[in-house]
């Protein structure tokens, strides 16, 4: 008798620790799923922050290559010749363009550019780049997410027409702008 009481008070705890290990397996997995869930969003965050400090470092080798091209034509005198710069395609004064650079297109429908890449449009002479992490990104552009760039020039308008003629208006300076604002919501800058 003592041995079978003994038995089953064995056989009992030994029931216990098995549903115990059910109990502990079923609460790890449900921690180890949680963590995954949490690992996936900051790695989509991550790739995100990626893709805006991609863009920000095009846009900042950008800026410096027109900045030289204008420094180099007021080096030569020809301060008026850096007109020619507007509304051309920007990566052409890259020595090295970024390997996601498509090219020029003729009016391309954004929706078919692949996300993640850089093209010129040469009828709107916008230098595009079509994002990738969308939800990321906040533009004021309707259609698929894209940040819109263009060189645009600094002058007195002498005769208040709105567009610049060369012996009458005075050229002060060349830059690289967003042709619409836009924002990265991965760390709030915005333009």
């Amino acid at each position: 008798m003592k041995n079978d009481r003994q038995l089953d008070q064995a056989l009992a705890v030994r029931r216990r620790r098995r549903h115990l290990s059910r109990l502990e397996l079923a609460i790890a997995v449900i921690v180890i799923g949680v963590l995954i869930g949490v690992l996936i969003e900051r790695a989509d965050a991550l790739m995100a922050q990626a893709e805006q400090t991609s863009v920000e470092q095009v846009e900042g080798q950008i800026r410096a290559a027109v900045g030289l091209a204008v420094a180099g034509r007021v080096a030569k005198g020809q301060l008026a010749a850096a007109a020619g710069l507007a509304a051309s395609n920007p990566m052409n004064l890259l020595q090295t363009r970024p390997p996601n650079y498509l090219g020029a297109f003729d009016d391309p429908n954004p929706a078919q550019i692949s996300p993640g890449h850089w093209y010129f449009d040469m009828r709107s002479g916008f230098l595009v780049y079509r994002v990738k992490h969308a939800d990321a990104f906040e533009t004021t552009l309707s259609g698929p997410a894209r940040a819109e760039f263009t060189i645009r020039l600094r002058y007195r308008d002498a005769d208040g027409d709105g567009r610049y003629d060369a012996g009458r208006d005075t050229l002060y300076g060349v830059d690289f702008i967003p042709v619409a604002p836009f924002r990265w919501t991965t760390n709030g800058s915005g333009r």
